[in-house]
């Protein structure tokens, strides 16, 4: 963008901040196949997600934008996650419907 020069990220730097290098928007998504968007849906809803070090690296209420997942998953060792629910957690979204609900992963599909 016009008069954008990265005076940002170099201010960032200078103070501690970690360089991950220049690199396009991260977002995820799984595999396509018939039961996609049923398990998208799922790992959208704020649970416990941990590194495959089994540590807690953001906030679960930002799950359901893929933007701040993939890109807080890409900074972690092998670029994966984890979500961690149990059957009881997923009765209650069939039961209840969702945390996060949007038009793309309808409450029906869980």
């Amino acid at each position: 963008m016009p008069g954008i020069n990265g005076e940002g990220l170099k201010m960032m730097w200078d103070a501690g901040a970690q360089k991950y290098g220049d690199t396009v928007e991260m977002i995820y998504i799984l595999p396509h196949n018939l039961e996609y968007m049923v398990a998208d849906g799922v790992l959208r809803q704020p649970n416990l997600m941990i590194n495959q070090k089994g540590d807690r690296f953001m906030d679960e209420g930002m799950l359901g934008n893929t933007t701040f997942s993939g890109n807080a998953m890409f900074l972690q060792p092998g670029h994966y996650a984890y979500v961690i629910m149990d059957r009881a957690i997923l009765q209650k979204y069939q039961e209840d419907g969702p945390d996060i609900m949007d038009i793309v992963h309808p409450a029906a599909g869980l």
